[in-house]
């Protein structure tokens, strides 16, 4: 498990760090679930919360761990893309 976030924090340190950003969220907005006895439309109103920052954290882990696994020149190719960049000039 550790090899996997190693690799992770070194395929793309921003989306790395937005998974632990989103981890913590996620620990904070799970206890609110339970303190807060709020409830919206008959759900605890801090469950669409968790449920964002949990696939924020899976989504941002997963690609920065996708993209450690690519090959530098294949990574830095990919990065440099932009739409702006990739179309025909006039």
């Amino acid at each position: 498990m550790s090899r996997v976030l190693a690799d992770a924090r070194r395929g793309h340190p921003g989306l790395y760090w937005l998974a632990v950003a989103m981890a913590a969220l996620s620990v904070l907005t799970a206890v609110l679930v339970v303190a807060d006895p709020r409830v919206l439309l008959g759900a605890p109103l801090w469950v669409k919360p968790l449920k964002f920052s949990l696939s924020i954290m899976l989504y941002a882990a997963t690609l920065a761990w996708m993209l450690s696994r690519l090959p530098g020149r294949a990574f830095r190719r990919t990065a440099g893309a932009s739409p702006s960049r990739s179309g025909s000039s006039s």
